[in-house]
């Protein structure tokens, strides 16, 4: 039986830290540089190559030739030196990467190794949210809010000036192969606060871990209840042909 559809996301926590999520409402949004991965949002996966300049970015340049003093208009850069022009971008961008912060999910509620490293050995759960929900964050405008789904694969560099949107995708939405148990999905914003409020209609559910205590169930359903989410859903891990299976929860 299919119980979520592609329209559901999952983050998992150790007790302690779902207890705080719920309390506050709120969830973690982390800068690159803490990730568990160090070559994740590596800026080695960009290029600058002036060769193909995309109208997305001419403006860019014209603030880059104002930057080194040349005063013409057009894109005439060979005035400035290509060392320069790259050093100038990369800086750019290693600031943007240090404002930049991320909050990530999964699209499988069913992985062993995510339960193992992420929900304390599968003591404890994984919460559903509706990836469907425009804006989940109080304080994170729609405009401001990027989104989407990881992908997995070995490394590919992207020429910023040939497409900017098509880099910062490379950056911030791929991995390399090893991590693709993951499944991963990601919220980056920046200019933000580390934890950010989300809206009661985000959070959609509750999985207990197989190894979650069978006499705290109870318990934290009332303590779902009592902090405002009284529509939840909530599940079961339960071990089955070397599988993660799920049941639903009656409350």
């Amino acid at each position: 039986m299919t119980l979520f559809n592609d329209s559901t996301l999952f983050k998992y926590f150790a007790v302690n830290t779902a207890e705080l999520v719920i309390q506050n409402k709120t969830l973690k949004f982390s800068n690159p540089k803490d990730f568990n991965d160090p070559i994740d949002c590596d800026l080695d996966k960009l290029t600058f190559k002036i060769d193909s300049i995309s109208s997305e970015v001419e403006k860019e340049l014209e603030e880059v030739k104002v930057h080194y003093g040349q005063k013409t208009k057009g894109l005439e850069l060979e005035a400035i030196d290509p060392q320069k022009l790259i050093s100038f971008y990369k800086n750019s961008q290693k600031e943007k990467l240090k404002a930049s912060k991320v909050c990530c999910f999964s699209k499988t509620p069913y992985s062993i190794p995510m339960w193992s490293h992420y929900a304390d050995d599968h003591k404890g759960i994984c919460m559903i949210f509706n990836m469907n929900m425009d804006t989940p964050f109080n304080h994170i405008p729609e405009n401001k809010l990027n989104q989407g789904p990881v992908t997995y694969e070995s490394f590919k560099s992207s020429n910023y000036f040939e497409s900017k949107k098509a880099a910062i995708e490379k950056l911030f939405f791929t991995k390399t192969p090893e991590w693709n148990y993951e499944s991963e999905y990601r919220y980056f914003s920046k200019k933000i606060d580390e934890f950010q409020v989300f809206k009661t209609g985000f959070l959609k559910g509750v999985i207990f871990g197989i190894r979650f205590d069978d006499s705290q169930v109870e318990t934290f359903i009332q303590f779902c209840k009592s902090h405002g989410f009284a529509n939840l859903n909530f599940s079961r891990c339960y071990p089955e042909n070397s599988k993660i299976n799920l049941t639903r929860i009656s409350h």
